[in-house]
């Protein structure tokens, strides 16, 4: 084995027979001339002396970067893309950590359009916004007449938030059928019958496009043509009804229009939406000007926004990694480092050749640090308990998947050897910094990264894989969750929000309308945040109380029978919930039914976000006796759904994707599961090879990640003021939501009617982790390693979510120990309080206490 010193990394190996080309080309790739210079602290990376230092936190990301361009340099084609792109996705996260959590705690992470704790679904993705630049210029369309779009199969969405009016068929093919559908509508304004209110019209001109242009960016030129047909229409149609009120038909008419176009571009699906009926005053034909209003003039901007919002909440946002994968279809891996100004990193090691630290991936496994590393499982940290043992399963895999006979074939077996180093070193660092979660978990975000990169180029993992695991994990074994025989069916997608759009579009197939009767639960994640049901008017959909299971069987007659009902187990934050308590979902279900309320053949969609995988929930709900009569007759139609994110990658979130588990009797549901089942629907690339090799070798080792952070939750909520925790009639200022449901794993903090106070509380919490040391974060979304603290805002009113991670119980204390001493001050300020303003006073006495001194 290799001797393990930290900060130093094997040499570079040049080929036998190669007479120094290769070595040549990745400097003159690099554009490295002879004034060169470190760009480190440990003088292991070099780059031009004109090159700004590495940041320490980027440290791990150029070190991957020197590694593997030297190798891409060597690589075929096929090959040279996966490496690149496994540099790109290194250390990427679907919620980013912020420049400066990065670098005060030390946190590595990526120098690839670093952004400040946004989340990758965004509209404000900044990677998606210079990936979006690069197609411009490439494509030559204007930035905002083009989206990059996950798959084509948002039209769906489309069509239930902007159905065609009156059935029309608005896939034009000629310049003829455009201006017949142009009459029509005019007609139909003529008799004031108009679309409906915030409606749009989509008119898909693709077929046109394809036929008749030589280039994408002809779009502009044809919908000008379009545009000359519409004047035209209009003109005569003015002429002929001269009493018209022109600015109606403009505003209820004409800004409901948009030409749209589907296109393939360099492998990548784009939706055309070019500026259209939006001319230069100059161009406007005196005769029509009436009809071409403010709202008309403007709606172009609104529209694309309108697209940006539903791609963002339906899940066909391209993920980080398919964004990289896109700008590496029309870039290369130099040129994107040139665009954002990175060095061309090299590593500053020489050498004549890399030395073999272990012949096979199994001799790896054998290194007697490796037991010493799975050893941590016996230490009191909770990180400790699970992330050593789940790392080491997940390497064990790569040795069923043959990593090394990969690599061999591919002629990257000097490559793999660096790995070998890489982990052995990562893992005697952790050993060494056990104590210090921020330096351990680096080194399980390094060894993780390692298993990304050989995914990625090895891609081992079949199509039917993952599908094959996770019926593994639920239907097999002594005690399974899922009973086999209930022939369940699995698929990943591309995310959460994005299973739910295909269910929606799978029960539209079966029912063969989009004209769907549908219920969600009121304290519900989805009929809080925006999703595919918040863009779907031609559903009919009802909330339904959070407690209609013990309502009268009258107060629900009104909706009719239902098509979809969607719920949950357990909360993910809410904004109206001051006690979180579990679901009797099985209840609901059962209420429905006895109630007649739901269609012959019906669909629920659970979600388990907020769950074990291994749930209680899913295998008490599937072993009633109603439910599973009522599946075995062809009537329900059983959805679980999770966001495949922090829980199912140990809370690294260096994949993408949504999970959903299907039960029905499939005779009945054919149209159903042939839709969920299309290959354009299901993730795939690096996101597929990572969820997939987690699945398959991880085993118990995720739901032990779930149960230790929620564990954590209890702790450090039984350890707050009494005071503090909402009760019925409280008046206290902070106002902490009670918890009644062990699947928790945050703590729903809100100040009422004192904003001021929430905003110095949440400065002073931030400031008080900085001063005592704790690993707290401000990134979105939940679940990490370390505790986080984001801020939420909403028409209900502003609140914070601390997210707990796996910290000692120590750090929970310290944590405790701020709220109690938040909780002192607020209680005495308030009794001293006569008259005034409650807010400024008790802000202000907030701001006087020194977070040090605590």
């Amino acid at each position: 084995m290799l001797p393990i010193q930290n900060g130093h990394y094997p040499p570079y190996q040049k080929q036998e027979g190669s007479e120094g080309k290769e070595e040549e080309s990745v400097s003159e790739r690099s554009g490295l001339s002879e004034e060169v210079s470190y760009l480190d602290n440990h003088k292991i990376l070099k780059g031009r002396a004109k090159d700004s230092p590495i940041p320490p936190h980027y440290f791990n990301w150029f070190v991957n970067l020197s590694i593997f361009r030297q190798y891409a340099a060597l690589a075929g084609k096929e090959t040279q893309a996966k490496i690149e792109l496994a540099v790109l996705n290194a250390y990427g996260k679907a919620a980013s950590l912020s420049k400066t959590d990065s670098a005060t705690l030390g946190i590595q992470s990526s120098p690839i359009v670093p952004q400040d704790s946004s989340y990758h679904r965004s509209v404000r993705n900044l990677l998606l916004s210079r990936v979006h630049l690069a197609y411009e210029e490439k494509m030559g369309v204007p930035f905002y007449e083009f989206v990059l779009i996950d798959s084509p199969l948002i039209a769906e969405v489309f069509e239930r938030q902007w159905p065609a009016p009156d059935g029309l068929n608005l896939k034009i093919g000629s310049k003829r059928q455009f201006g017949e559908l142009i009459d029509h509508l005019l007609l139909k304004a003529q008799s004031d019958k108009f679309p409906d209110q915030d409606s749009k019209i989509l008119i898909d001109i693709s077929s046109y496009l394809h036929k008749t242009a030589d280039k994408i960016s002809d779009m502009s030129d044809i919908a000008f043509d379009f545009e000359q047909i519409v004047y035209a229409k209009l003109k005569r149609f003015g002429e002929k009804y001269p009493d018209i009120e022109q600015a109606e038909v403009g505003d209820k008419l004409l800004a409901k229009l948009q030409l749209i176009a589907w296109v393939n571009y360099e492998g990548e699906h784009v939706l055309l939406i070019p500026k259209f009926v939006q001319p230069p005053e100059k161009r406007v034909p005196q005769e029509i000007k009436g009809f071409l209003t403010e709202k008309v003039l403007s709606r172009h901007g609104s529209f694309y926004g309108d697209v940006r919002e539903i791609q963002a909440c339906s899940g066909f946002v391209l993920s980080p990694d398919k964004a990289k994968r896109a700008w590496l279809r029309i870039s290369d891996l130099d040129e994107i480092l040139e665009t954002l100004d990175l060095p061309k990193t090299l590593l500053a090691t020489k050498g004549p050749s890399v030395p073999t630290v272990c012949k096979r991936w199994s001799d790896f496994l054998k290194e007697p640090l490796i037991d010493k590393f799975r050893a941590l499982q016996n230490e009191e940290a909770p990180y400790l308990r699970v992330l050593p043992e789940a790392t080491f399963k997940l390497l064990e895999g790569l040795e069923a998947e043959k990593i090394d006979k990969i690599f061999r074939a591919e002629g990257l077996g000097d490559l793999l050897q660096i790995s070998y180093f890489r982990l052995f070193n990562a893992m005697q660092e952790a050993i060494l910094h056990k104590d210090d979660i921020i330096i351990f978990s680096n080194q399980i975000d390094l060894i993780h990264q390692e298993v990304q990169s050989l995914l990625a180029i090895a891609a081992p993992h079949g199509k039917k894989e993952f599908a094959s695991s996770t019926f593994n994990t639920l239907c097999w074994g002594a005690d399974p969750i899922i009973p086999a025989d209930l022939n369940p069916r699995a698929h990943l997608k591309p995310s959460a929000m994005h299973c739910l759009a295909s269910v929606l579009s799978g029960i539209e197939e079966e029912k063969k309308t989009n004209k769907l009767k549908v219920a969600v639960a009121q304290d519900c994640y989805y009929n809080e945040a925006k999703n595919p049901l918040s863009f779907a008017k031609t559903h009919e959909i009802f909330v339904l109380p959070a407690n209609f299971v013990n309502e009268k069987s009258s107060s629900l007659q009104d909706i009719g029978a239902l098509d979809l009902f969607v719920t949950e187990f357990h909360h993910n934050i809410l904004h109206d919930v001051q006690d979180y308590q579990r679901v009797d979902v099985l209840g609901q279900v059962k209420k429905l039914v006895q109630d007649k309320l739901v269609a012959e053949q019906f669909t629920v969609v659970i979600d388990t976000t907020v769950d074990l995988e291994k749930s209680l929930n899913i295998k008490n709900f599937l072993a009633d006796d109603a439910i599973k009569n009522l599946i075995a007759n062809g009537r329900l139609n059983v959805v679980f759904v999770r966001s495949a994110q922090k829980f199912d990658m140990l809370g690294l979130d260096n994949y993408y994707g949504g999970i959903v588990i299907t039960i029905n009797d499939g005779a009945h549901f054919k149209r159903f599961n042939r839709r969920m089942d299309l290959p354009e629907d299901q993730v795939e690339g690096l996101s597929y090879q990572g969820l997939t090799h987690l699945q398959k070798y991880s085993g118990s080792s995720r739901d032990s990640y779930r149960e230790e952070i929620m564990e954590n939750t209890q702790k450090l909520y039984r350890m707050l003021p009494e005071k503090a925790i909402f009760q019925e009639g409280t008046t206290n200022p902070m106002q902490i939501s009670a918890i009644n449901d062990e699947r928790i794993f945050f703590l729903d903090i809100k100040f009422p009617g004192h904003p001021k106070t929430m905003a110095v509380f949440q400065k002073l919490f931030v400031q008080y982790a900085k001063d005592n040391k704790l690993p707290l974060t401000s990134r979105p979304s939940f679940s990490f390693i370390n505790s986080s603290l984001t801020a939420m805002s909403s028409p209900h009113g502003d609140k914070l979510r601390l997210n707990v991670g796996m910290e000692k119980v120590t750090v929970l204390k310290s944590y405790a120990k701020f709220f109690k001493r938040v909780q002192k001050v607020l209680t005495l300020t308030k009794k001293e309080l006569k008259r005034g303003n409650t807010d400024d006073l008790l802000a202000s006495r907030l701001q006087q206490f020194d977070t040090r001194r605590l």
